[in-house]
């Protein structure tokens, strides 16, 4: 079994319940990557915060390899 296909995808605008004695942050945003096998299994993993440019890296650079 080997990967075949990484993709990232941004997710923005997640509503989240703010901070004690605050109005904001109110919304976080994450990157959900989907890794496919060559067998056709598909796998989801998220990495907590990461910067939206983390996806285009990722979608250019890891999916190449």
């Amino acid at each position: 079994m080997k990967i075949a296909r990484v993709e990232a995808h941004h997710v923005a605008n997640i509503p989240i319940t703010p901070p004690p004695f605050r109005k904001l942050p109110n919304v976080e945003q994450t990157v959900l990557v989907e890794i496919e096998t060559d067998d056709g299994l598909i796998g989801w993993g998220m990495g907590g915060y990461l910067h939206p440019i983390m996806t285009g890296f990722i979608n250019r650079q890891v999916a190449r390899c």
